[in-house]
C-alpha cells in the first residue's frame, strides 16, 4: 500500500499543472493468476496549455475542477482506475523511484486537449440544451534514461489513447453555475463521464515494455476556401475549426477502431513538464523530443474539409427545413514505405427543422448540428472501415466506390496500431 501523497505543482517554466498519485492499492488478488502485464509508473495529469492559458482555453473544465477540489482530485481518480483495474499495478512518482541504475520503465500520464460548449434553446420553453464534450488523453511511455558513459536513452509512445466524453442537458436555471455543474458531472460523475470512459477503455489493458505498436498521427487538417466560406457565413469559424477536425477523427480512430492513435497536437507542454522531472540525467530533453518527430510515425493521416453544406430544403407553417452537411477527403499514408494506401471523399448530410420561432437562434442550431455530423461522419468512417462493411462505406457517399478488398487493406493497416 501507498502511504505517501505527491503533488507537483508549477514544475515546468510555463507553469503547467501537474498532479500526482495519492494512496492507492497495487491490483494483487490472492489465489487469482493475474493476466501478464508490466507495472506503470505514474508520470503525472496536466492541460495541453501553458497554465497561463488555462482560463481561455479550458474555462469550463478548470472551473468544474476547481469546484471539485482541484485537479488533484481528477488525477487521484484516474490513478484509483488503474490501481482497481490495471493488472499489472501501478507505483508512485516515477522521478522519485527511477535512477542511473534502473530498468527502463513505463509511465502512464493523462491530459487534458480540448473542451466545446454548445448551447441552443430547448423547443417550447425558455431553458437552453447544453452540449458539452471534453477531449483527453492518455499515453504510456517506454522510457529507458540515458547514462552518461552508457546508453543514450530511449523514449517511446507505448500506447497512446486519445478520447472524447460528451453529454447533453438542460441546466437547471441556465445560470453559468448550472453550466459548470454539468461539466463536473461530466468529468466525474455520469456513466460515460471522463473517468469511467478512461477506466473501460484504457485501465483494463496489459502493457507490456516489448510490445510497441505502429504509430499513426492525424498530420494535417486543410479546410478548403469555399468549405471555409461557408463557415464564416454560417458565423461558426471560431469553433469549426482544423483542431476540432483533427481531435475529433483521431477520437474517433480511436475509440471505435480501438486503437492506439498519436494526439493531433502533441502535448509539448506535458512532455516538457515530465522532462524537467528527470533533468539531472544528459540529454533529457534530446529524448523527449523524439516524441514529435514525424519520422518515427508509421503512417499519417492527412484530412481536407471540402465542402460544407447549409440550405433551406422547405418549410411549413411552423418550422424550417435545413439540410446540413459536410464532405471531408480522408488519405492515408504508409511513412516507410512513402506510399497511398487510402485517398478517398466522405460526405455525410442530414435533415433537421427549426421551430420559425427560434430563426433567431439558427447561429446555435447550425453549430450544433455541424459539430454532431462530423463526429457522426468519422464514428461511421472509423466502424465502416473495422467492420469491412462496403454497405456502409456506400451510405457514406464514399468517391470514388470501394473494393471489398480495399476496406481490408486500411483495416489490416488499423489492427496494426491496436494494442
Amino acid at each position: 500500500m501507498f502511504s505517501a501523497r505527491r503533488t507537483f505543482v508549477g514544475c515546468a517554466p510555463a507553469g503547467l499543472i501537474i498532479a500526482g498519485l495519492g494512496p492507492r492499492i497495487v491490483l494483487a488478488q490472492s489465489g487469482v493468476r493475474a493476466p501478464r502485464a508490466d507495472k506503470v509508473m505514474w508520470g503525472g495529469m496536466g492541460f495541453s496549455v501553458p497554465n497561463a492559458d488555462i482560463p481561455k482555453y479550458f474555462p469550463m473544465v478548470s472551473a468544474a475542477i476547481a469546484q471539485s477540489g482541484g485537479l488533484g482530485k481528477l488525477a487521484s481518480a484516474f490513478s484509483s482506475e488503474l490501481g482497481k483495474n490495471y493488472a499489472g499495478g501501478i507505483s508512485e512518482d516515477p522521478a522519485r523511484l527511477i535512477d542511473a541504475n534502473s530498468d527502463p520503465s513505463l509511465l502512464f500520464t493523462v491530459s487534458l486537449d480540448f473542451e466545446q460548449m454548445i448551447l441552443v434553446p430547448n423547443e417550447g420553453g425558455a431553458s437552453e440544451f447544453q452540449l458539452s464534450f471534453v477531449y483527453g488523453l492518455a499515453q504510456v511511455l517506454y522510457l529507458d534514461l540515458p547514462r552518461s558513459g552508457g546508453s543514450d536513452g530511449d523514449l517511446r509512445v507505448l500506447y497512446s489513447f486519445p478520447f472524447r466524453v460528451q453529454s447533453g442537458e438542460t441546466p437547471r436555471t441556465g445560470s453559468a453555475a448550472d453550466r459548470v455543474s454539468n461539466f463536473k458531472k461530466l468529468l466525474f460523475e455520469l456513466d460515460n463521464s471522463l473517468v469511467n470512459v478512461f477506466s473501460r477503455k484504457v485501465a483494463g489493458k496489459k502493457f507490456r515494455e516489448a510490445k510497441v505498436p505502429k504509430r499513426l498521427k492525424v498530420m494535417s487538417v486543410t479546410i478548403t476556401p469555399e468549405a471555409n466560406a461557408v463557415i464564416n457565413e454560417l458565423g461558426i469559424s471560431q469553433n469549426l475549426t482544423a483542431q476540432f477536425f483533427g481531435q475529433a477523427f483521431t477520437a474517433s480512430l480511436a475509440e471505435k477502431g480501438d486503437l492506439s492513435v498519436l494526439p493531433f497536437a502533441q502535448n509539448d507542454v506535458l512532455n516538457g513538464s515530465l522532462a524537467s522531472r528527470f533533468n539531472k540525467f544528459p540529454n533529457i530533453s534530446k529524448i523527449f523530443g523524439r516524441l514529435n518527430d514525424p519520422e518515427e510515425n508509421n503512417y499519417a493521416v492527412d484530412l481536407t474539409v471540402h465542402r460544407v453544406l447549409r440550405k433551406s430544403n422547405g418549410s411549413n407553417i411552423s418550422n424550417i427545413l435545413y439540410a446540413r452537411g459536410m464532405s471531408v477527403f480522408i488519405k492515408v499514408t504508409d511513412v516507410y514505405k512513402k506510399s497511398v494506401v487510402f485517398d478517398r471523399k466522405i460526405l455525410l448530410i442530414e435533415n433537421n427543422e427549426l421551430p420559425k420561432a427560434m430563426f433567431d437562434r439558427l447561429k446555435d442550431y447550425d453549430l450544433r448540428y455541424m459539430v454532431q455530423i462530423a463526429i457522426k461522419m468519422f464514428d461511421l468512417f472509423t466502424d465502416a472501415v473495422m467492420t469491412e462493411s462496403a454497405e456502409k462505406m456506400k451510405a457514406l457517399g464514399v468517391d470514388p466506390p470501394l473494393e471489398s478488398k480495399d476496406i481490408k487493406t486500411l483495416k489490416d493497416l488499423f489492427l496494426t496500431c491496436r494494442y
